[in-house]
């Protein structure tokens, strides 16, 4: 069973991704009150480990994240390393600490342009110093169907285990006496999340908790997220290449 942890979970887009595509996600690693909500609601029985540093050596087949943007978006001050949401190093101990044969990263374009390109070649370098191959791909939310363009650039590490040249350019976690076996539960419901955003409908999660119906959450929430169909697609090929 191919398995899945999480970083900067927000709503877990990566985590709807990884369920379309049959893989089990094991933990998640989000702070924000009303994403954990969301993220217990969807998934009962998956441990949120809270800030990323939290998380302890885990074993899966799949980690992804999307470390906060804010300190690379052209939006933004692009204050990079020196900005407190500059979380990219602890995201690579996640990586280090931990067995993973793939990883997933996603951020907006302005990454590439930081400090002339040196924070991207950083990054890279050092997934590859971990010891996986890289390869960036720059992918709009439209190429998967959707009405609108929100490119983000998506970087895929596999796991060196044959001597692949550089880019050219799962266990469960242990009980911790909470209860939960890391199983998911009512994954259904993260789809009816979605929905509810894009229909304007209100799902059943959402009419669960009264916190969960302000508006204001709920954009904030989308605006953080992943497009979960590009991610989707990238995990098809994932398993297409293994096999």
């Amino acid at each position: 069973m191919r398995t899945h942890v999480d970083l900067f979970s927000g709503v877990s887009g990566f985590g709807m991704a990884a369920e379309w595509a049959g893989i089990e996600t094991i933990a998640f690693a989000e702070i924000d009150t009303y994403a954990s909500k969301v993220l217990e609601q969807c998934w009962p029985l998956v441990r949120n480990y809270g800030d990323v540093r939290n998380i302890p050596e885990l074993s899966a087949w799949l980690l992804t994240g999307g470390p906060p943007c804010q300190p690379a978006s052209l939006a933004g001050k692009r204050e990079g390393a020196t900005d407190d949401r500059w979380l990219w190093p602890e995201a690579l101990a996640v990586v280090e600490r931990g067995d993973y044969e793939w990883v997933m990263l996603e951020q907006p374009g302005g990454i590439l342009t930081l400090d002339n390109g040196v924070a991207f070649e950083q990054i890279c370098l050092g997934l590859e110093s971990l010891g996986y191959a890289v390869q960036p791909f720059d992918i709009p939310a439209c190429a998967v169907g959707a009405d609108h363009r929100r490119q983000r650039l998506w970087i895929l590490a596999h796991a060196n285990r044959d001597g692949v040249e550089r880019r050219s350019y799962g266990e469960t976690p242990a009980e911790d006496g909470s209860g939960r076996s890391g199983r998911p539960q009512n994954l259904f419901a993260q789809r009816e999340f979605a929905a509810g955003y894009e229909s304007g409908r209100e799902s059943e999660l959402l009419r669960a908790d009264a916190r969960l119906s302000d508006w204001a959450h709920r954009v904030r929430c989308v605006g953080n997220s992943i497009c979960p169909q590009v991610a989707f697609q990238i995990i098809k090929r994932m398993i297409e290449v293994e096999q």
